[in-house]
């Protein structure tokens, strides 16, 4: 079976994006884009990013965190939770960390063999 045709069909039957893998295999498409972001690099896209990464874990296997060209998205911090899915960053697109300090929560390190925890 060609991609185009599982193309076709999974765009028939689902909501999200479809992306092809290794040729043959359909895999959804999750973009901060479809869930509110304004890619600008001016407002935060973080509740977007975080609702994307949080539906491409749901749907993994084969689910791809998708930045797309032409977007730059602030963003803090966000869990890739899912093992089996990618995160893809396409040319000209950016990921921008934030610069507010508010946004980046300290969190205490594991305790470490050998050692104290060095968190301070």
């Amino acid at each position: 079976m060609q991609c185009s045709l599982l193309r076709t069909v999974a765009q028939i039957i689902s909501v999200g994006s479809i992306a092809c893998i290794h040729g043959l295999v359909a895999a959804r498409e999750f973009s901060p884009i479809d869930y509110g972001a304004i890619g600008d690099g001016v407002h935060d896209d973080t509740s977007a990013v975080r609702k994307a990464a949080e539906a491409a874990a749901v749907a993994a296997p084969q689910s791809v965190l998708k930045f797309p060209s032409g977007y730059t998205f602030l963003t803090s911090a966000f869990n890739i939770s899912a093992s089996d899915m990618t995160v893809e960053i396409e040319r000209n697109a950016t990921v921008l960390a934030s610069s507010d300090e508010s946004n980046w929560p300290r969190v205490p390190p594991l305790p470490w063999y050998g050692g104290p925890s060095d968190y301070q």
